[in-house]
């Protein structure tokens, strides 16, 4: 199995994770979810205005009988209409919700009442850009408009025009859905957290890999959830763990600390607060001279990087050693405009302040890394997180299929109430395992701690 350019995709009835890998086996893309806190992102529900939201000119409507997301607008309480989320619930904030769907693939967009074909603005040759406004314009839908996606700089007219036509069967099909009923309920799903990853990092001719066979059967059982190209590239690993064979366990443990190496011998200090996330550029040298200036240069370049990698969102001030002139401002801006243009997510460059803080901004989608695996906690309050019990039991299952696959024949699990409490589906848990296991009650633990016994 050849790992640069490929999606990996594991999975216990915990937790999933997704990591994306180069060339040299290093995840430049790491997502996590955990179970009852699955991403919705791209799904259009059918849904009902419940309130205005007090203080905003929005309102909050109700998807179903247990999620309720916040639409920008006036609208009369009790208005059926769809809606599609566009932001996942983080904190105490409701999912953000907009009553213009959009489908998404993974070179177009199509918005059935759109006006005007656009392209991308991250495909920045102009000729190009003319390219593919052309070939957009020859691609049939019933009505609206199609989006150039970045991806769109290296594919066929013949690759574009299968998936329009699968974009506008998506939209079709939802029409068809809303004719037959009223009841509030999903209309289409976009695939979660691994359609998200697999429209912004999958690349053309790399596979995306599963470990797990009820996530993979899940994948493939329905056209509509992947575009044509995604649903061609899905496979199934003959890897129970896929991060266990790539190290990539080490990888996002690593991820989720503060500190990060530069090449030259400086450091990036990664903070994420409720207000925004602070990345503090230590150049290592104390000097005022090119070396600073080079580290400074440098550093944005990782900064670029890990903001993906470790999905930053909202603010983002990055704190260098130096005050530049307007040249070296200007290079600096260029350098983090091109380090976050392979992002498919929106970002925006502010600019440099007088005091040597430079700001960007990028859109919030879903919860960061840190966010995803790990929560407050207010059992020992001198440590600001802690592993999510979801985790805690994703690790320790893991755990226990490899003492299995060695050879021990008698699994014992031991951990707190609260990480055990997730275990009570127990034939399920069994049966993913392919064994049977015990469990043992030990609250002296912490919600991070679990113990494996085999024999």
């Amino acid at each position: 199995m050849s790992s640069g350019g490929e999606v990996f995709v594991s999975s216990t009835p915990f937790a999933k994770f997704i990591a994306v890998i180069d060339s040299y086996g290093q995840a430049v893309a790491l997502r996590s979810e955990t179970k009852g806190r699955e991403s919705l992102v791209g799904d259009i529900w059918l849904g009902k205005v419940a309130r205005p939201v007090p203080g905003h000119e929005a309102v909050f409507v109700s998807l179903g009988d247990t999620i309720t997301g916040m639409l920008h607008g006036r609208f009369e309480p009790g208005t059926i209409m769809v809606v599609q989320i566009v932001r996942d619930s983080f904190g105490s904030k409701a999912p953000l919700l907009t009553n213009l769907p959009v489908y998404s693939g993974k070179y177009l967009l199509y918005c059935p009442e759109g006006k005007i074909d656009r392209v991308s603005r991250k495909i920045k040759n102009t000729l190009f850009r003319e390219k593919l406004k052309k070939l957009l314009n020859k691609l049939n839908r019933p009505k609206g408009a199609f989006i150039a996606r970045r991806f769109c700089d290296n594919s066929e007219i013949e690759i574009l025009e299968e998936e329009a036509r699968w974009l506008v069967k998506c939209a079709q099909n939802v029409d068809s859905e809303i004719q037959n009923s009223s009841k509030l309920r999903l209309l289409y799903s976009a695939g979660g957290l691994v359609g998200s990853v697999c429209n912004q990092f999958a690349l053309e001719g790399k596979y995306i890999w599963f470990d797990d066979q009820h996530e993979y059967n899940k994948s493939k059982a329905n056209d509509l959830i992947y575009c044509p190209s995604i649903m061609k590239s899905l496979r199934l690993s003959s890897d129970e763990d896929l991060f266990e064979r790539y190290d990539l366990h080490n990888q996002w443990q690593t991820t989720l600390g503060s500190d990060v190496l530069l090449p030259s011998g400086g450091k990036l200090t990664i903070e994420e607060t409720a207000a925004c996330v602070t990345i503090d550029v230590d150049s290592g040298t104390k000097k005022r001279s090119n070396s600073q200036q080079i580290a400074c240069y440098e550093a944005i370049a990782v900064c670029g990087n890990e903001i993906i990698r470790r999905n930053l969102a909202g603010l983002i001030a990055i704190d260098l050693p130096l005050v530049f002139g307007k040249k070296e401002t200007d290079e600096l801006i260029r350098l983090m405009q091109s380090a976050l243009d392979k992002d498919q997510v929106s970002s925006d460059v502010l600019g440099l302040s007088h005091g040597g803080v430079l700001e960007v901004t990028r859109q919030r989608i879903g919860p960061s890394l840190l966010q995803a695996l790990t929560e407050q906690n207010s059992q020992y309050p001198w440590f600001t997180r802690r592993w999510r019990p979801e985790i805690t039991a994703h690790r320790a299952i893991c755990k226990a299929r490899r003492e299995i696959n060695s050879g021990s024949s008698a699994i014992t699990i031991c951990a707190n109430q609260c990480v055990l409490d997730l275990f009570s589906d127990y034939n399920s848990i069994a049966h993913w395992l392919r064994a049977s296991f015990y469990i043992q009650e030990d609250n002296k633990m912490s919600d991070d701690d679990f113990e494996v016994h085999s024999r």
